[in-house]
């Protein structure tokens, strides 16, 4: 395929003028570049992934969702961890270590229950604040 340099550092291909993107491709990871073929916006990455801007949205909310439960679940597994250890350690007569475990527990519960107050915050929520924010 021939591609020529437009003037702004865009690239003109058969299908479109393409530019890079600060964006990466939901289901590979790669690097998305935006064309745009007639005013009709797409983003496609290297491997051929292509979403409109509506889908990459919703794409990128339902990863961000994805996310944000897998923290969840990695601090509660952290925090019950950390009371394990510190009941062996306690048993063992290491209290020394066992506040230490106890104080990462106490860290991973605080850090657990902030991420699931924003996974299970509404999105109206965030809106009006973000809006009260504005005026």
């Amino acid at each position: 395929h021939a591609a020529a340099a437009g003037n702004n550092g865009s690239v003109v291909q058969p299908h479109g003028r393409t530019e890079a993107s600060l964006f990466s491709c939901p289901d590979c990871g790669g690097v998305l570049s935006e064309v745009d073929a007639d005013g009709v916006v797409r983003f496609r990455c290297r491997t051929g992934h292509a979403y409109s801007p509506r889908t990459l949205f919703s794409k990128q909310e339902e990863g961000l969702e994805e996310a944000l439960w897998a923290a969840q679940r990695a601090l509660i597994e952290r925090t019950d961890l950390s009371m394990r250890l510190a009941q062996r350690s306690r048993e063992r007569g290491f209290n020394n270590a066992a506040e230490r475990f106890e104080e990462r527990a106490a860290e991973s519960r605080r850090r657990a229950e902030i991420v699931r107050s924003a996974i299970e915050t509404p999105r109206e929520a965030i809106a009006n604040a973000e809006a009260d924010a504005a005026s």
